[in-house]
């Protein structure tokens, strides 16, 4: 495998579409669910780019929002308000917690932007998800 330098001196040794995982599942990675299933769905972004880079928050959302599509009418009313610094958003609270979740344990940063959070993996999250790449 080649070795994949990211933004801020991350490098790894396996792409995005190396790790294998149930669709927004990476169980007894982070130690909860919430921030297990944020950091598969930033995997999933990074699969559809095939390679490891930040994510706006708009990207996460949108992927979201196709989702909510998917769900009844009761289930999409189970909004709160997921608040990253400055930046606030209508989402589930499992977004709210897993966001938390992974800035507390420093799996991810972010900066502020005009409109939107860009939010930064840490290589501490990388070797996290190293144990699904096949």
């Amino acid at each position: 495998m080649k070795t994949i330098k990211l933004k801020k001196n991350l490098n790894v040794n396996f792409t995005p579409r190396d790790v294998k995982f149930y669709k927004y599942m990476l169980p007894d990675t982070l130690g909860n669910a919430e921030a297990e299933e944020i950091a598969a769905r930033y995997v999933t972004i990074c699969q559809a780019k095939n390679e490891w880079a930040d994510f706006r928050l708009r990207d996460f959302t949108e992927t979201l929002d196709e989702d909510l599509k998917n769900i009844d009418e009761v289930s999409k009313k189970v909004h709160t308000l997921i608040t990253l610094d400055r930046f606030k958003m209508s989402r589930p609270n499992f977004a709210e917690t897993g966001f938390s979740n992974l800035i507390n344990g420093k799996y991810i940063t972010f900066e502020i932007e005009e409109n939107d959070v860009r939010i930064f993996p840490t290589k501490k999250l990388l070797k996290a998800i190293e144990k699904y790449a096949q």
